[in-house]
Parts: C-alpha cells; sequence; structure tokens
C-alpha cells in the first residue's frame, strides 16, 4: 500500500494490479488489506493479473506445472472475491477525510533517482512514515511545482506506537497485534493473527477466533449498498484462513522446501461470533456450498447473542446472514431463506427454487432491463425444499432481465438472468 500510494496522482485514474503467480497462504490478508485502502485513498481500480497453468499459457517457466497454481481452484481467492468486490465496487468503506499532497520540481526529479536512498517512495526530502497512507490520503499533486514538499512542511497526524487509525475512523491496523479490522455501516471483520490478539470488537460484531490458526479472516458485508448491516435483509459472511498445496513443505514461513500436488486446501476456523443488536432482532445464518447455494443446515440465534462457526462441521468459507426484527420469528413465516434463481440451458429457461414451505398458484412475471414487463408464466405448485422448474419462455429476445415470482401470502421473490440466442 506504501508503494502503490506513491505513483497516485491527484489528476489522473490510478489503477493498480496484484499477482501472485505462486499459492501465496496469506492472500486473504493481503486482498482485505489492499482493497480496504485503496478504497480509504480513494483509487479507481484493482485487475487482478491472474495465472492459467494450460499448455498455452506463457508462465509455465515461472509458476511450474502443476494444476494447482491456476487460480480458479485457488480457494481462498474464490471465496473473497465476491465479498471485495462488492465491498470495492460499492464503495462499502469510506475516503479518507484529509488529503496530503506533494508537489515536486522538475530539477527534483530529474535528480531524485540519484538520492532515492534519502527520499524514499515518494521522492521527498525527510521520507514519508510508512503508516501515513493508512491514516490520510497521499497523492502527488504536481510534477512542475516551484517548490518542492519536505516531510517538515507536513503535520503527520499522532498515533499510537502500536496501531495506525484511519481519519475516517473505519480502519485499525494494529502493527503489534497483526490485525486489520474494518468496521463500517456496511462491513465489519478483520484480518490477520486474530486468534493470537484479544479478538476483536466492531460495532456490530465481536470476533474471537478460538482455533490455533496463525491467521484468519472474518468479513460481513452487506449486499444492497442501500442498507447496512444493521437493517433487516441478507447479507454476505466470509470465514477463511490459510491455503496450500497439499503435501508442501516449508523450512519455515518465507521459504519452501517443496510445492506439493493439488489441490489446494483449507486450514479450517473454530471462531466465536456476537452479535450486537437488540433481542427484539433475529439472524438467521445458514452454510453455502462452493456454488453459492444453501445447504441444509442454518441456525437461528437472538441478536444479542453469539454462534460458533466451526469449519470443521460446516466444511464451508461462505455463510448466508438474514437480519430480521420482531418479538419473535416463526421458523415457517416469510423470513425465511427461500431463494431462487433462473438458468438459461439448453431446454430453454430452468427455475431453480429453494422454499422453506410449499406453495400454491405460483406465477412468474419477466421484467426487462428498463423495468417494462414483458411475459408471465404459471409456475403452479412448489413443494418445500429444492425443486427445478422449466417454464415456457420462448419469447424473450437476447437480454439482461429480472424475474419476479409471486404467490398467495408469500414475499415475492427475485432473481436476474441473462438471455443469449
Amino acid at each position: 500500500v506504501h508503494d502503490y500510494s506513491s505513483l497516485a496522482h491527484e489528476k489522473q485514474p490510478h489503477v493498480i494490479t496484484f499477482y501472485s503467480a505462486f499459492p501465496n497462504r496469506y492472500l486473504a490478508e493481503s486482498m482485505t488489506v489492499l482493497h480496504s485502502y485503496a478504497l480509504h485513498q480513494g483509487w479507481d481500480a484493482i485487475i487482478y493479473d491472474t495465472w492459467a497453468d494450460d499448455e498455452w499459457s506463457d508462465t509455465l517457466a515461472i509458476i511450474g506445472t502443476t494444476e494447482s497454481y491456476e487460480v480458479a481452484k485457488h480457494p481462498v481467492f474464490n471465496a473473497m472475491m465476491p465479498a471485495l468486490s462488492q465491498m470495492f465496487r460499492k464503495g462499502l468503506v469510506a475516503p479518507a477525510t484529509n488529503t496530503i499532497r506533494l508537489q515536486h520540481t522538475r530539477k527534483q526529479i530529474a535528480h531524485s533517482p540519484r538520492f532515492a536512498y534519502t527520499m524514499g517512495r515518494h521522492a521527498l526530502p525527510g521520507y514519508i512514515p510508512n503508516w501515513a497512507m493508512a491514516v490520510n490520503r497521499i497523492v502527488q499533486d504536481s510534477m512542475n511545482a516551484s517548490a518542492f514538499t519536505q516531510s517538515n512542511d507536513i503535520s503527520f497526524p499522532a498515533i499510537l506506537d502500536d496501531e495506525a487509525m484511519s481519519d475516517t475512523r473505519e480502519l485499525r491496523w494494529e502493527f503489534n497485534e497483526g490485525v486489520l479490522s474494518v468496521n463500517t455501516p456496511r462491513v465489519q471483520g478483520a484480518t490477520g493473527h486474530i486468534s493470537r490478539s484479544s479478538g476483536v470488537s466492531l460495532d456490530k460484531l465481536d470476533i474471537d477466533v478460538l482455533s490455533g490458526n496463525e491467521t484468519a479472516t472474518v468479513l460481513w458485508v452487506a449486499m444492497d449498498s442501500l442498507r447496512t448491516l444493521d437493517d433487516d435483509g441478507r447479507s454476505f459472511l466470509v470465514v477463511t484462513s490459510r491455503t496450500e498445496v497439499s503435501g508442501s513443505v516449508w523450512r519455515d514461513s518465507a521459504d519452501i522446501l517443496s510445492w506439493g500436488t493439488g489441490p489446494m486446501v483449507v486450514e479450517p476456523v473454530r471462531a466465536r461470533l456476537s452479535f450486537s443488536f437488540d433481542d427484539a432482532v433475529h439472524l438467521w445464518i445458514t452454510p453455502l456450498d462452493s456454488s453459492g447455494a444453501a445447504t441444509d443446515k442454518r441456525f437461528l440465534i437472538r441478536g444479542d447473542s453469539s454462534i460458533v462457526i466451526d469449519q470443521t462441521q460446516t466444511k464451508t468459507q461462505w455463510y448466508e446472514v438474514v437480519v430480521t426484527r420482531g418479538a419473535g420469528v416463526d421458523e415457517t413465516g416469510d423470513a425465511s431463506l427461500s431463494s431462487m434463481s433462473m438458468v438459461h440451458t439448453r431446454e430453454g429457461i430452468q427455475l431453480q427454487l429453494r422454499m422453506d414451505r410449499g406453495v400454491s398458484d405460483a406465477t412468474l412475471d419477466i421484467y426487462d432491463a428498463v423495468g417494462r414487463h414483458c411475459a408471465t408464466a404459471d409456475v403452479g405448485s412448489i413443494n418445500e425444499g429444492r425443486s427445478r422448474h422449466n417454464v415456457d419462455l420462448d419469447g424473450l429476445s437476447s437480454g439482461s432481465y429480472t424475474a419476479v415470482m409471486r404467490s398467495p401470502g408469500r414475499k415475492p421473490l427475485t432473481a436476474r438472468m441473462i438471455v443469449v440466442r
């Protein structure tokens, strides 16, 4: 993050790239740090250079020839990306409120390579502290100024010896503990040596890692940027840790003796998550499989209580969280985990459902991208549990659509689909 910020210019878009040519045991931590501070710095985009190992790849000489290096087979990368992309694209971490703008003269720039050891990455006499970009936004403002900026021209904020708190108070990096916490209305989580620390306390979530993981990551993200984690509705929870290739042998935490062979495996986490809602709030927590579909297990807890997630039992890194309010929650009521998806198959449009209870006389309405009603299909009776239904929508042309399923006494279910003819 320190190096990236040295290239950010006030008057130009700033796009950063990230790659990991080899299986990275600490990818969850680095991805969380990168996305969090990219938003804090107000950068414009992140490009992940992913690596493939097929016979046409020009990277084989760099990354080896075993299939386990392909990013599609990296379980932590794929587990983290949905939550982090939602966080970044929706801007769920606020940009810094204060900006440090650096000025450079043409003469200083010409001589900077000779004095790089005295000026650091930002070409600033007197250096910039390594933690400064974790507190404020830093940009290069001018390359043709009349006078260049020096470190004593800048009033850096005072910080504690062992941590850097962003000026928005949303990001906290505890150096000695080795923990980064994210605490915003729409994102709550932490990454790093959580099991070694005394836990992480956030506005709506307290995290305690009970297992002896060297590192762990817990990230809870709102799926609707108009809704906070405190509001009723669905959100997405990721719990993950280190990953490595099966059979790999390490000399220490940095040097590897043998890469081993695929597949990649993830170290399971056992963590206690304590929520800070009032007692009128209930939370449904459902483990999701690798395709994002709900499993048969789900847990109901009060908003002021805790749950222990044991990945040796759930065997997944993804969880759905549903917040509901009321004096009580009926397990067969509309505060359920019913879901719907649409798939365009060779046989036509297929409706894939998971219902908490059966319904009758269900209908499906299709709307195009601008909200115009395009078609209606009768679905009929739907049994409890998972089911698939083929629907006759042959009249739809290529495009993006929203499907709304309605049935008597139930809240509508919605799904999006793309039709390609």
